[in-house]
């Protein structure tokens, strides 16, 4: 059994599968809900109640796979580490799949002549955004003040996709812009993918995706815990 995973952005989001014989995953419960802080004190209640609803343990898991980032800090974390325990406890390995990965595969073929980016809420007012131009290649994967955006895409025409999608396209001019999807990461798309990368699975988290380093530094000199 498949356990999907995503905590890095405004929502909680797991889902269980069955991978079938011609390798499509099979979606058994979702549980999906708007949740922008406390991913860890939801998680073991939600992943218990998905259990229980389909009369499994975390036993039956041969799967975990997570959503690495980027997007929030602490919830990234906080995914990564649970998804370790749950392996740890139930031998199941892990796999890994970019947040930029998932939202896009959920996405139809872009339309002729449109750049596309794959825009990730960052908690702070700089999107993480991943880049495509009109032919699908990846330009760049970066976090960007909304005040850039129009020079980064020099006039080009843009659709927009993810969670930061309505504030990035508020960003740039209206007849460049226009948003094809606004949610965060669907679990059966994750599910999917991870099953599809299961060669790559390991028994340790793997690990996240920041994009930008965190704003907390250690402290140092006199004063420091230590110094």
């Amino acid at each position: 059994m498949i356990l999907a995973l995503d905590t890095g952005g405004n929502q909680l989001a797991l889902g269980l599968g069955m991978a079938g014989r011609d390798g499509a995953v099979e979606m058994l419960a979702v549980h999906q809900v708007a949740l922008r802080h406390g991913h860890g004190e939801a998680l073991p209640d939600a992943l218990a109640a998905l259990l229980a609803g389909i009369g499994a343990t975390p036993g039956d898991l041969d799967l975990i796979v997570v959503a690495t980032g980027p997007g929030g800090f602490t919830g990234l974390r906080v995914g990564l580490a649970f998804a370790g325990g749950i392996a740890l406890a139930s031998g199941a390995a892990i796999v890994g799949v970019p947040t930029f990965d998932a939202l896009s595969a959920a996405l139809p073929p872009p339309s002729a002549g449109r750049d596309r980016l794959i825009a990730v809420d960052s908690r702070r007012t700089e999107p993480f955004i991943r880049h495509l131009d009109a032919t699908g290649r990846i330009v760049s994967e970066r976090w960007i003040a909304l005040d850039a955006l129009s020079r980064l895409l020099g006039g080009r025409r843009v659709e927009i996709a993810g969670d930061a999608a309505v504030p990035v396209a508020a960003a740039l001019p209206a007849a460049a812009a226009v948003v094809i999807a606004g949610a965060g990461v669907d679990p059966a798309v994750l599910a999917g993918l991870g099953h599809d990368r299961r060669t790559l699975a390991r028994p340790d988290p793997p690990s996240p995706l920041y994009l930008r380093p965190p704003e907390a530094r250690p402290m140092v000199g006199p004063g420091a815990p230590g110094g």
